[in-house]
């Protein structure tokens, strides 16, 4: 009975970061307008017929605004005192980043589909679906990461900073791994690689995935540390 309770409990903190991350993110309509601004430029390069530009705007729209708006949730709900609140009332880890990233992977899941509509459209070029796959659980990689460095930042200013040197460090090392074979020796274990790597050949291996998943782990475990962390300073 006691175990049933505790999961009925669970269940409903999850519920509830759920619906509060729902409306929060409704209401900052400048999160909303990062994630519709690569469809859009997508659409743009591709009718400008910008060579092999596309898919390198597919992987910053699965990299970049993830980060970016997953950092600004958790950072704004800590200067707010928020995130304090929800400790107190007992959250625990898990509950607390899983309602934050579902919310946000079911927006950049969405975002991702209107690019991969737009590059079909003008290109003929339909992703397989390991891509698709590999793409979706970069998402989360990429929501973890920003997850970290919103808890992590000490302010909405070092938010900012981190998310463009950790986001366009992950962009750019990928995009110099596909030039230098070198480089790609040591990139090849990113996830921002990898995803440069499977949609240009449009089929993914199943080392890659894996190395995804571990990169899902290793941020997941990195999250929890950095959230025991916060809660034994608040």
């Amino acid at each position: 009975m006691n175990v049933r309770i505790k999961f009925v409990r669970k269940l409903t903190r999850i519920k509830a970061i759920l619906i509060k991350e729902r409306i929060e993110l409704f209401r900052n309509y400048k999160l909303l307008i990062i994630f519709a601004l690569f469809p859009i430029v997508l659409a743009i390069s591709l009718s400008l017929e910008v060579s092999g530009a596309w898919y390198m705007i597919m992987i910053m729209g699965v990299i970049l605004p993830p980060i970016v708006c997953m950092a600004s949730q958790i950072s704004e709900e800590r200067e707010k005192g928020v995130l304090r609140g929800l400790i107190f009332a007992g959250l625990k880890w898990h509950e607390y980043i899983f309602g934050m990233v579902f919310t946000l992977w079911i927006l950049t899941s969405l975002d991702f589909c209107a690019m991969a509509t737009i590059a079909k459209s003008f290109t003929g070029i339909e992703l397989g679906d390991y891509v698709i796959f590999v793409f979706l659980l970069g998402e989360i990689c990429s929501l973890l990461i920003g997850a970290i460095i919103g808890i992590t930042s000490k302010n909405q200013a070092g938010v900012s900073v981190m998310t463009i040197i950790v986001g366009m460090g992950l962009v750019f090392s990928a995009i110099l791994g596909t030039f230098s074979t070198n480089i790609h020796h040591v990139t090849k274990i990113l996830y921002s690689q990898i995803l440069v790597d499977a949609v240009a050949a449009n089929t993914a291996t199943y080392k890659q995935l894996f190395i995804v998943v571990i990169s899902i782990i290793v941020a997941a475990l990195l999250f929890w540390l950095a959230f025991r962390r916060r809660r034994s300073e608040d």
